[in-house]
């Protein structure tokens, strides 16, 4: 699944996954993680978390973000626009959790099991005002019970129109050859701010970020289509087969050709690593 800052095709957007590690990206739904079982790293603006067993991480809209997997995963995602509950919308666009994640919150029994109903309820056959009354009624348990265990605070000021700018120009012209300073030419900002962002906000360099989109893409092209892997290398944007090889083996820790014969999960996403 790669969404950076996109508004998910559906009203909700849930799934039982094995595998938190995705890109930097923002959107303006609601994003909660329930960590079943397993740990990840979680990054939110300046703040880095560790997500455990039995840990929710919530996210508000418009805050950037990232996951990293550390251990093997069984998690809840759910993702949902904030108008779909109107008596708490406008904490939605004032406020931020101080802390996003709320440790031991799925030992709260209402908190998994409104999140399991919600992701139950999304692909059932009920009729739709029925199934749309229960989910409201599952949410507002939900936001109930993890307001109740979480401590809101104002939201802080974050340039969210320029960091959405600087990725939607990422993901459109990856494939490409840009340079930081290309960058800075086209959007008419600083160098050192573009710099400035994907360290402070995105915790990454901006080549760690554009290798990383075209690895995913190629790890796409690889298990969804029979082309050449040289062809592949060109197309998401590297200059030679020969660095492309060798940033993939770098990235996912085995060679393309090893990846496409290797079964993969369908949500696996790469985990950025940084240059050292």
């Amino acid at each position: 699944m790669n969404f950076f800052f996109e508004n998910p095709k559906h009203e909700i957007y849930g799934i039982y996954g094995q595998s938190l590690a995705y890109a930097p990206h923002l959107h303006n739904h609601l994003e909660l993680v329930g960590m079943i079982e397993g740990k990840a790293m979680a990054y939110v603006e300046e703040k880095v978390y560790e997500i455990n067993s039995g840990d929710a991480f919530f996210i508000f809209p418009n805050q950037i973000h990232h996951y990293e997997k550390i251990a093997d995963e069984n998690y809840i995602l759910l993702l949902f626009p904030m108008d779909i509950l109107p008596e708490y919308t406008s904490v939605f666009q004032s406020k931020v959790p101080k802390s996003a994640l709320i440790p031991g919150a799925l030992k709260n029994r209402h908190v998994l099991r409104s999140m399991q109903e919600i992701l139950a309820l999304k692909d059932s056959t009920e009729s739709g005002s029925y199934r749309d009354y229960l989910t409201k009624g599952y949410l507002l348990i939900l936001f109930g019970q993890l307001f109740a265990l979480s401590e809101l605070e104002d939201t802080p000021h974050v340039d969210v129109q320029t960091v959405k700018l600087l990725l939607d120009y990422c993901i459109g012209h990856y494939k490409e050859e840009i340079s930081l300073d290309q960058v800075a030419t086209r959007l008419h900002l600083s160098k050192f701010y573009i710099s400035h962002l994907f360290s402070q906000k995105l915790h990454l360099s901006y080549s760690d970020y554009i290798r990383s989109l075209r690895i995913s893409e190629a790890c796409r092209l690889l298990t969804e289509t029979s082309l050449g892997i040289t062809e592949i290398s060109y197309q998401v944007g590297f200059p030679t087969p020969r660095t492309f090889n060798r940033a993939f083996l770098k990235y996912v820790g085995r060679t393309p050709r090893e990846y496409r014969y290797q079964k993969k999960r369908p949500e696996t996403i790469i985990t950025i690593m940084e240059d050292h």
